[in-house]
Protein backbone atom coordinates (compact mmCIF):
# COMPACT_ATOMS: atom_id res chain seq x y z
CA UNK A 1 0.00 0.00 0.00
CA UNK A 2 1.58 3.65 -0.78
CA UNK A 3 2.41 5.21 1.83
CA UNK A 4 0.57 8.96 1.61
CA UNK A 5 3.98 11.16 2.33
CA UNK A 6 2.98 13.97 4.66
CA UNK A 7 1.04 11.58 6.72
CA UNK A 8 2.46 13.25 10.45
CA UNK A 9 1.24 16.47 9.08
CA UNK A 10 -0.84 18.04 11.36
CA UNK A 11 -3.93 19.40 10.19
CA UNK A 12 -5.37 21.07 13.47
CA UNK A 13 -2.46 22.58 15.34
CA UNK A 14 -4.30 23.13 18.66
CA UNK A 15 -7.28 21.15 18.12
CA UNK A 16 -9.47 21.16 21.28
CA UNK A 17 -13.10 19.54 22.34
CA UNK A 18 -16.02 20.94 21.09
CA UNK A 19 -18.15 21.89 24.32
CA UNK A 20 -19.77 19.60 23.83
CA UNK A 21 -45.97 12.72 27.04
CA UNK A 22 -46.35 10.57 29.56
CA UNK A 23 -48.33 7.65 28.42
CA UNK A 24 -50.68 6.04 31.14
CA UNK A 25 -49.02 3.42 32.78
CA UNK A 26 -45.71 5.08 33.59
CA UNK A 27 -43.95 1.65 34.85
CA UNK A 28 -43.54 0.59 31.35
CA UNK A 29 -40.08 2.19 30.82
CA UNK A 30 -39.01 0.09 28.07
CA UNK A 31 -41.82 0.96 25.77
CA UNK A 32 -42.45 4.37 25.24
CA UNK A 33 -40.02 6.87 23.97
CA UNK A 34 -40.20 10.43 25.41
CA UNK A 35 -40.63 13.08 23.41
CA UNK A 36 -37.71 15.71 23.04
CA UNK A 37 -39.78 18.98 24.77
CA UNK A 38 -37.91 20.76 27.37
CA UNK A 39 -37.89 19.33 31.24
CA UNK A 40 -39.22 21.76 34.30
CA UNK A 41 -38.81 24.70 31.78
CA UNK A 42 -35.04 24.64 30.53
CA UNK A 43 -33.57 23.42 27.68
CA UNK A 44 -33.36 19.72 26.46
CA UNK A 45 -31.00 17.76 28.64
CA UNK A 46 -28.63 20.84 28.59
CA UNK A 47 -28.64 21.20 24.57
CA UNK A 48 -29.64 24.69 22.18
CA UNK A 49 -30.63 25.14 19.03
CA UNK A 50 -27.29 24.85 17.05
CA UNK A 51 -25.11 23.03 19.01
CA UNK A 52 -23.01 20.24 17.62
CA UNK A 53 -24.85 16.91 16.71
CA UNK A 54 -22.91 14.14 18.23
CA UNK A 55 -22.38 11.03 15.88
CA UNK A 56 -21.83 8.62 18.77
CA UNK A 57 -23.99 5.42 19.24
CA UNK A 58 -24.07 2.72 22.62
CA UNK A 59 -21.28 0.89 20.85
CA UNK A 60 -18.46 3.77 21.65
CA UNK A 61 -18.11 3.52 25.14
CA UNK A 62 -20.38 6.22 26.69
CA UNK A 63 -20.08 5.12 30.52
CA UNK A 64 -17.61 3.57 32.86
CA UNK A 65 -17.56 0.83 34.50
CA UNK A 66 -17.30 2.52 37.67
CA UNK A 67 -20.59 4.52 36.98
CA UNK A 68 -22.13 1.00 35.99
CA UNK A 69 -21.46 -0.42 39.59
CA UNK A 70 -22.78 2.80 40.91
CA UNK A 71 -25.69 2.35 38.81
CA UNK A 72 -26.25 -1.24 39.92
CA UNK A 73 -26.86 -0.10 43.68
CA UNK A 74 -29.56 2.60 42.12
CA UNK A 75 -31.56 -0.14 40.41
CA UNK A 76 -31.34 -2.61 43.17
CA UNK A 77 -32.98 0.28 46.18
CA UNK A 78 -35.18 1.75 43.42
CA UNK A 79 -36.16 -0.05 40.14
CA UNK A 80 -35.76 -4.15 41.08
CA UNK A 81 -39.11 -4.66 42.95
CA UNK A 82 -40.81 -3.56 39.68
CA UNK A 83 -38.36 -4.46 36.90
CA UNK A 84 -37.56 -7.66 39.25
CA UNK A 85 -33.33 -8.58 39.30
CA UNK A 86 -33.11 -10.48 36.08
CA UNK A 87 -34.76 -7.15 34.49
CA UNK A 88 -37.91 -9.15 32.76
CA UNK A 89 -40.15 -7.20 34.18
CA UNK A 90 -44.13 -8.43 34.80
CA UNK A 91 -47.21 -8.60 32.73
CA UNK A 92 -47.51 -4.88 33.74
CA UNK A 93 -43.62 -3.59 33.61
CA UNK A 94 -41.54 -4.16 30.76
CA UNK A 95 -38.27 -5.76 30.75
CA UNK A 96 -35.32 -3.66 30.48
CA UNK A 97 -32.29 -5.82 28.92
CA UNK A 98 -32.27 -7.94 25.79
CA UNK A 99 -34.71 -8.04 22.89
CA UNK A 100 -37.77 -6.77 24.35
CA UNK A 101 -35.34 -3.80 25.21
CA UNK A 102 -33.32 -3.28 22.07
CA UNK A 103 -36.75 -3.80 20.49
CA UNK A 104 -38.82 -1.22 22.19
CA UNK A 105 -35.21 1.44 22.20
CA UNK A 106 -33.60 0.69 18.79
CA UNK A 107 -32.57 3.97 16.97
CA UNK A 108 -33.73 6.17 19.97
CA UNK A 109 -31.24 7.88 22.16
CA UNK A 110 -29.85 7.48 25.20
CA UNK A 111 -31.20 11.07 25.89
CA UNK A 112 -34.47 9.81 25.90
CA UNK A 113 -34.50 6.87 27.63
CA UNK A 114 -32.37 8.99 30.29
CA UNK A 115 -35.09 11.73 30.52
CA UNK A 116 -37.85 8.95 30.84
CA UNK A 117 -35.94 7.62 33.73
CA UNK A 118 -35.68 10.88 35.57
CA UNK A 119 -39.12 12.34 34.67
CA UNK A 120 -41.23 8.91 35.27
CA UNK A 121 -39.29 6.53 37.69
CA UNK A 122 -39.68 4.58 39.96
CA UNK A 123 -43.18 5.11 39.33
CA UNK A 124 -43.93 5.89 43.16
CA UNK A 125 -41.55 8.36 43.66
CA UNK A 126 -40.49 9.71 40.28
CA UNK A 127 -38.23 12.55 41.86
CA UNK A 128 -36.22 10.59 44.10
CA UNK A 129 -33.69 9.60 42.20
CA UNK A 130 -32.87 13.28 40.98
CA UNK A 131 -33.40 14.03 44.42
CA UNK A 132 -31.06 11.43 46.27
CA UNK A 133 -27.88 12.84 44.31
CA UNK A 134 -27.15 14.15 41.02
CA UNK A 135 -25.64 11.74 38.83
CA UNK A 136 -28.20 8.69 40.21
CA UNK A 137 -30.44 8.94 36.81
CA UNK A 138 -27.36 8.97 34.71
CA UNK A 139 -25.53 5.87 36.81
CA UNK A 140 -28.49 4.08 36.39
CA UNK A 141 -28.71 4.36 32.33
CA UNK A 142 -25.26 3.54 32.70
CA UNK A 143 -26.14 0.11 34.57
CA UNK A 144 -29.09 -0.13 31.67
CA UNK A 145 -26.23 -0.03 28.93
CA UNK A 146 -24.11 -2.54 30.66
CA UNK A 147 -26.68 -5.21 31.45
CA UNK A 148 -27.43 -5.16 27.60
CA UNK A 149 -23.84 -5.60 26.83
CA UNK A 150 -23.16 -2.17 25.44
CA UNK A 151 -19.22 -1.30 25.90
CA UNK A 152 -17.82 0.55 28.90
CA UNK A 153 -15.91 3.52 28.27
CA UNK A 154 -13.14 6.34 30.01
CA UNK A 155 -15.76 9.16 30.48
CA UNK A 156 -19.24 9.18 32.42
CA UNK A 157 -22.40 9.44 31.01
CA UNK A 158 -24.44 12.71 32.11
CA UNK A 159 -27.47 14.25 30.50
CA UNK A 160 -26.01 16.62 28.53
CA UNK A 161 -23.37 13.99 26.42
CA UNK A 162 -26.31 11.47 26.21
CA UNK A 163 -28.62 13.23 24.22
CA UNK A 164 -27.49 12.55 21.10
CA UNK A 165 -26.11 8.92 21.45
CA UNK A 166 -28.18 6.31 19.34
CA UNK A 167 -29.09 2.86 20.86
CA UNK A 168 -28.30 0.66 18.01
CA UNK A 169 -27.90 -3.60 17.41
CA UNK A 170 -24.30 -4.69 17.24
CA UNK A 171 -22.72 -3.19 14.08
CA UNK A 172 -21.25 -5.52 11.92
CA UNK A 173 -17.67 -5.75 12.61
CA UNK A 174 -15.26 -4.14 9.52
CA UNK A 175 -14.00 -6.93 7.07
CA UNK A 176 -10.17 -7.77 7.14
CA UNK A 177 -8.15 -6.05 4.86
CA UNK A 178 -10.99 -3.21 4.11
CA UNK A 179 -10.20 0.96 4.32
CA UNK A 180 -10.82 1.90 7.81
CA UNK A 181 -10.97 5.07 10.25
CA UNK A 182 -10.35 4.35 13.97
CA UNK A 183 -8.88 7.23 16.75
CA UNK A 184 -7.04 6.89 19.62
CA UNK A 185 -3.53 7.81 21.29
CA UNK A 186 -0.30 6.80 20.06
CA UNK A 187 1.93 5.17 22.27
CA UNK A 188 5.04 2.59 21.71
CA UNK A 189 5.09 -0.53 23.19
CA UNK A 190 8.01 -2.06 25.41
CA UNK A 191 9.06 -3.79 21.97
CA UNK A 192 9.29 -0.65 19.85
CA UNK A 193 6.16 -1.47 17.80
CA UNK A 194 3.59 1.98 17.62
CA UNK A 195 0.15 1.58 18.97
CA UNK A 196 -3.12 3.23 19.05
CA UNK A 197 -4.68 2.56 22.50
CA UNK A 198 -7.86 3.39 23.97
CA UNK A 199 -9.31 3.17 20.45
CA UNK A 200 -12.67 3.85 19.00
CA UNK A 201 -14.53 1.44 17.30
CA UNK A 202 -13.40 0.89 13.27
CA UNK A 203 -15.63 2.43 10.73
CA UNK A 204 -15.25 1.83 7.38
CA UNK A 205 -13.39 5.19 5.41
CA UNK A 206 -14.88 6.13 2.09
CA UNK A 207 -11.85 7.55 1.59
CA UNK A 208 -8.21 6.70 2.57
CA UNK A 209 -6.44 10.16 2.37
CA UNK A 210 -6.37 12.45 5.64
CA UNK A 211 -9.40 14.16 6.81
CA UNK A 212 -9.74 17.68 6.44
CA UNK A 213 -9.09 20.31 8.85
CA UNK A 214 -12.88 20.60 9.97
CA UNK A 215 -13.26 16.48 10.22
CA UNK A 216 -10.27 16.33 12.83
CA UNK A 217 -11.69 18.56 14.90
CA UNK A 218 -14.85 17.95 14.87
CA UNK A 219 -13.45 14.33 15.91
CA UNK A 220 -11.98 15.85 18.86
CA UNK A 221 -16.06 15.30 20.12
CA UNK A 222 -15.73 11.96 20.45
CA UNK A 223 -14.78 9.95 23.69
CA UNK A 224 -11.96 7.49 23.35
CA UNK A 225 -13.21 3.76 23.38
CA UNK A 226 -11.51 0.42 24.54
CA UNK A 227 -9.28 -1.12 21.84
CA UNK A 228 -5.80 -1.49 20.76
CA UNK A 229 -3.98 -1.42 17.21
CA UNK A 230 -0.64 -2.48 16.70
CA UNK A 231 0.17 0.07 13.77
CA UNK A 232 2.40 -0.57 11.01
CA UNK A 233 3.63 2.47 9.60
CA UNK A 234 6.48 4.57 8.22
CA UNK A 235 7.84 7.41 8.64
CA UNK A 236 8.30 6.71 12.30
CA UNK A 237 5.71 9.14 14.25
CA UNK A 238 7.65 9.98 17.44
CA UNK A 239 6.61 13.47 17.51
CA UNK A 240 3.21 12.39 17.85
CA UNK A 241 3.46 10.40 20.89
CA UNK A 242 0.65 10.42 23.36
CA UNK A 243 -1.64 12.56 20.99
CA UNK A 244 -4.86 11.26 20.02
CA UNK A 245 -4.82 10.50 16.53
CA UNK A 246 -7.18 9.46 13.76
CA UNK A 247 -5.50 6.46 11.47
CA UNK A 248 -6.84 5.19 8.27
CA UNK A 249 -5.38 2.25 6.90
CA UNK A 250 -6.02 -1.54 5.95
CA UNK A 251 -7.43 -3.41 9.12
CA UNK A 252 -5.39 -6.93 9.20
CA UNK A 253 -7.15 -9.03 11.86
CA UNK A 254 -5.13 -11.75 14.05
CA UNK A 255 -5.50 -13.75 16.82
CA UNK A 256 -2.78 -12.18 18.20
CA UNK A 257 -4.01 -9.06 17.79
CA UNK A 258 -5.68 -6.61 15.53
CA UNK A 259 -3.08 -4.42 12.87
CA UNK A 260 -3.46 -1.32 10.73
CA UNK A 261 -1.49 -0.96 7.17
CA UNK A 262 -1.48 3.01 8.25
CA UNK A 263 -2.44 5.14 5.40
CA UNK A 264 -2.90 8.51 6.97
CA UNK A 265 -1.83 9.28 10.76
CA UNK A 266 -3.36 12.89 11.55
CA UNK A 267 -3.30 14.59 14.92
CA UNK A 268 -6.75 15.46 16.41
CA UNK A 269 -5.69 16.47 20.19
CA UNK A 270 -2.08 17.34 21.66
CA UNK A 271 -3.33 15.52 24.90
CA UNK A 272 -5.24 12.05 25.28
CA UNK A 273 -6.22 13.24 28.91
CA UNK A 274 -9.65 13.73 29.41
CA UNK A 275 -10.92 17.55 29.42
Amino acid sequence: MKVVQDTLQTHVQNAQPVAAAQQDDPNEIATMRSPTVPLDGEAWLGFRAGDPVDDRTTWDGVYTTQQAARGEVVYSNHCSRCHQDDFRGTEEVSPLAGDAFMQAWRDDTVGNLYARVRREMPSDDPEILSDAYVDSVADSVAYLLRVNEFPPGFRELTATGAADVRIEDRPADVPNFAIMQVVGCLTQADDGAWELVRATRPVLADDPSASSAEALAALANWPLGTRTFELMVYPDPADHDGHVMEVKGSLIRSPDGDRIAVSTLDMVASTCDDP
